[in-house]
């Protein structure tokens, strides 16, 4: 499956919205351990590694389109190591952990994930929301892209460009990391200086 998302801010409505017509799928705590190579070479090229609750995941970007984010999603763990060309994940770098604590719904096909997010020992502190679509192929891609689009201007949810809790995080904890990637062309579509 790949998964097609575009993140955004919650309005106060949009959030009652949710609350009287969505169907609530739950909620559950996240804790993403992200990590690279001393060169940081994955995030330059927006690839990322992350441990999610204790299980490695690698997201490849499928398009450089600006509407939204697509990636392969990798979980097998043999897999991840063969694409990263490694043996083990032993000499990579911790570059952040972020605690999210996440409220998921579906409405109209539409997965809902709605984020606060915190780092420990820091004072970062984070929210966000993720409109997503699953879908089985590429040739899905744009059609999933207008779709999600429909959807958030139908709500009132403005398609601006706002910084991924990484990045946020990067920006606020990490300039040496924020600094690298807001120079790289790869990039310069999807981070933003402030909020």
């Amino acid at each position: 499956m790949i998964e097609v998302e575009k993140k955004c801010l919650a309005t106060p409505q949009f959030l009652d919205f949710l609350k009287h017509n969505a169907i609530h799928l739950g909620e559950r705590v996240l804790e993403d351990i992200y990590f690279d190579f001393e060169d940081l070479k994955l995030v330059q090229n927006d690839i990322w590694l992350r441990q999610r609750n204790g299980k490695y995941e690698l997201k490849i970007p499928m398009s450089d389109h600006i509407k939204s984010d697509v990636y392969e999603e990798i979980e097998d763990e043999t897999q991840i190591l063969e694409r990263l060309n490694i043996k083990n994940f032993d000499n990579l770098m911790n570059l952040a952990t972020l605690i999210s604590h996440r409220q998921k719904f579906n409405i109209d096909n539409f997965h809902i994930d709605i984020d606060e997010i915190t780092s420990p020992g820091t004072d970062f502190h984070y929210n966000i929301m993720e409109v997503e679509l699953m879908i089985e192929s590429t040739e899905q891609y744009e059609e999933a892209q207008d779709k999600i689009l429909k959807f958030m201007n139908g709500h009132g949810l403005k398609n601006e460009v706002i910084n991924g809790k990484i990045f946020e995080f990067f920006r606020l904890q990490r300039r040496d990391v924020f600094d690298l990637l807001k120079v790289n062309p790869h990039f310069a579509h999807c981070i933003i200086e402030k909020l």
